[in-house]
């Protein structure tokens, strides 16, 4: 697969990754049934973000000890965190759960103490959420002018590299 589609599916799929936990945490606005099942939703998109960046996560355990940029090295932590409280969000998610979980027969929890952790994951995930598009967001903004710039180029059949653009 060309470099350029890869880059695509990853800008495509963190985009719809990032929007579909912002619109999942709004629950009062869309309501405990969107809620619940936009969170299962989210699970998937979720494990397959991973399965796509699996290198990547494979590499960064492999080099996790050795000696790199201060940037590289805190990445690496905020996306281990996020990896650690998407799993928590998800998993307290499940068992509070009161529309989606028992729609297919299972009973959830009743403790607060889920609740709570789901509450306080939430919480922690976004701000790590946050950080991680701040650390990238060159990244986002080349990738997404390189996307419009080359799908411009091909609809009107112009020679121009994209590289000769302004910025």
């Amino acid at each position: 697969m060309a470099k350029n589609n890869i880059m695509r599916i990853n800008l495509v799929l963190d985009s719809a990754l990032l929007l579909l936990f912002l619109f999942v945490h709004e629950q009062k606005a869309i309501g405990l049934f969107l809620h619940e099942w936009c969170g299962l939703l989210l699970l998937i998109v979720v494990i397959i973000h991973i399965l796509l960046h699996w290198n990547w996560i494979d590499g960064v355990f492999r080099k996790f000890f050795r000696k790199m940029k201060v940037e590289t090295r805190i990445n690496q932590i905020i996306v281990i965190l996020i990896y650690i409280g998407i799993t928590v969000v998800m998993f307290s998610g499940i068992m509070i759960s009161r529309e989606a979980i028992p729609a297919i027969g299972i009973h959830t929890a009743k403790n607060i103490f889920w609740k709570w952790l789901h509450f306080k994951s939430v919480d922690v995930t976004i701000w790590l959420v946050a950080a991680h598009v701040g650390m990238h967001w060159r990244w986002i903004l080349n990738n997404i002018k390189g996307v419009l710039t080359d799908r411009l180029f091909r609809k009107s059949g112009n020679k121009i590299s994209k590289d000769n653009l302004p910025v």
